[in-house]
């Protein structure tokens, strides 16, 4: 199977959802290179407030395995052609298309533009929620935006910190925006941006009754949570389609699981 066939596309929004280490991040990654891959002339921002990601370049367009930037994370997935976005740029039109432009100087031509703006100071939410906002402001016919959202409900559960993550999941499909969000629990996430999404990735997740909160979203009440890491519901709204899949490692490659 195709993994574009289970992906968000462009202008539909989806949510992945399950405990830490269950496979978020790993099917995060997938989907995002996917986007690059799909959409050669995409622009990807990725917003990460553990870090769970890491990028290729620095800004100045310096691989970033010749610097020590994540020499204190234990793991996380690196992001294939990516460049981190330095704390406080990219807030108004002119500072992300800059960006833009130096990710474009180490991106081959036929691959999709990938920032990730990354913090896990308080201090900086604030700032993260500007760049998603400045990138909801340059859709355009020219390009497809895609944004991805980890832990989303740091922002979701905030009034001074939704206003960037709620237009994209609201009112950001028609305008061709695709949006993926991850989260451990749906519980807080609101009953109008749940009922927006139109794909699920369920991983397992430690409070069953949270499911009920999906209900608006059109999950079956057969809908079944997974009890093992790396085991996911897929669940297409569109297209009524439920399969329970598993990713297969390192490969990190997906099969339906029987």
């Amino acid at each position: 199977m195709d993994f574009s066939t289970i992906n968000t596309p462009a202008g539909e929004r989806g949510i992945i959802i399950g405990t830490t280490r269950s496979g978020k991040s790993t099917l995060s990654k997938y989907c995002i290179e996917d986007w690059a891959t799909r959409y050669p002339d995409s622009r990807i921002i990725v917003i990460d407030t553990k870090p769970h990601f890491k990028a290729t370049h620095h800004a100045s367009g310096i691989p970033i395995q010749f610097s020590r930037l994540y020499a204190t994370m234990r793991s996380g997935e690196t992001i294939a052609y990516s460049m981190r976005l330095p704390i406080g740029d990219g807030t108004n039109w002119w500072r992300l298309e800059n960006a833009w432009g130096l990710c474009r100087s180490f991106t081959p031509v036929n691959r999709g533009l990938v920032l990730i703006a990354q913090t896990n100071r308080l201090g900086d939410f604030g700032w993260l929620d500007h760049v998603i906002q400045t990138h909801y402001t340059m859709a355009s016919k020219y390009w497809w935006l895609f944004t991805y959202v980890d832990e989303m409900m740091v922002f979701l559960r905030n009034r001074s910190l939704r206003n960037g993550v709620y237009q994209c999941i609201v009112s950001g499909g028609e305008l061709g925006i695709g949006f993926l969000g991850a989260t451990q629990r749906p519980r807080n996430i609101p009953p109008e941006a749940i009922t927006e999404m139109s794909k699920l990735y369920m991983f397992w997740m430690n409070f069953e009754e949270d499911i009920d909160h999906l209900r608006d979203m059109g999950v079956p009440k057969n809908f079944v949570i997974p009890q093992e890491y790396y085991l996911f519901n897929y669940y297409d709204k569109l297209n009524r389609i439920v399969k329970m899949m598993k990713l297969k490692l390192p490969e990190v490659e997906y099969e339906v699981a029987v």
